[in-house]
């Protein structure tokens, strides 16, 4: 009888985890970017996959600009429009499809490497 009950554990845990696991890969992947040329940044965050962030932390006359491609493809990008004065730009992506890589760009200096979201 002993064996019979540990069968049957060892069976409905099995079939718990395997239905986790179905639940956890139907759903979009959430993992957050954050990216880096020098002070000035852009990210995204695990809770929406969908926006992106992006602050210029130099006082230097440089614009910074978020760029990111979409899952579809599709390419984006905004700039922060006050430049080193502490806001934080967002923008959704614009076809509506989760940001599948991020990089942060500053004017006449360069880009970060790109990074998976």
């Amino acid at each position: 009888m002993g064996s019979v009950k540990k069968a049957s554990w060892y069976s409905a845990a099995v079939v718990g985890i395997a239905m986790a696991m179905v639940g956890v890969t139907a759903a979009p992947a959430l993992a957050a970017a954050d990216v880096y040329h020098g002070e000035d940044r852009a990210w995204t965050t695990g809770a929406d996959g969908k926006t992106l962030w992006v602050q210029d932390n130099e006082c230097d006359g440089h614009g910074v600009t978020g760029e990111y491609y979409t899952r579809s493809g599709n390419f984006g990008s905004f700039q922060d429009s006050d430049g080193c004065g502490g806001d934080i730009e967002w923008r959704n992506s614009w076809d509506g499809d989760w940001i599948d890589r991020i990089r942060v760009c500053e004017q006449t200096k360069g880009c970060s490497a790109w990074e998976k979201s």
